[in-house]
């Protein structure tokens, strides 16, 4: 009865060595997935970062572009009202002009 009683221990305590191993498996293959999926996440974040600063940089040079293009315009438009005021300080016969009135102008009033 003994050996009996030792045999059912020992069959017990495989069962209970087999489900340990059995579940160490499966938390080996748990991590390892987790680890390969976390990986992945790293990856991609990675990736998208990447490409939100690639982004970024398009857009900032789209920026100075535009900025360096209204300057340009606004430099021009600068020129033209200094060129408009110097037409008119000299006129349009190349001399200054004197705003002086004239007696004809006098009796038009």
């Amino acid at each position: 009865m003994e050996a009996q009683t030792k045999v059912g221990l020992l069959q017990k305590e495989t069962q209970d060595q087999k489900r340990e191993v059995s579940y160490k498996k499966t938390l080996d293959y748990h991590w390892m997935w987790t680890g390969a999926a976390q990986c992945k996440v790293n990856r991609l974040e990675t990736q998208t970062q990447g490409l939100k600063d690639q982004r970024m940089e398009e857009e900032t040079l789209e920026l100075k572009t535009e900025v360096s293009s209204l300057a340009s315009a606004l430099e021009d438009e600068k020129n033209n009202v200094s060129e408009a005021h110097s037409e008119a300080d000299i006129g349009p016969g190349g001399g200054e002009e004197h705003h002086s009135e004239s007696p004809n102008h006098m009796n038009m009033l």
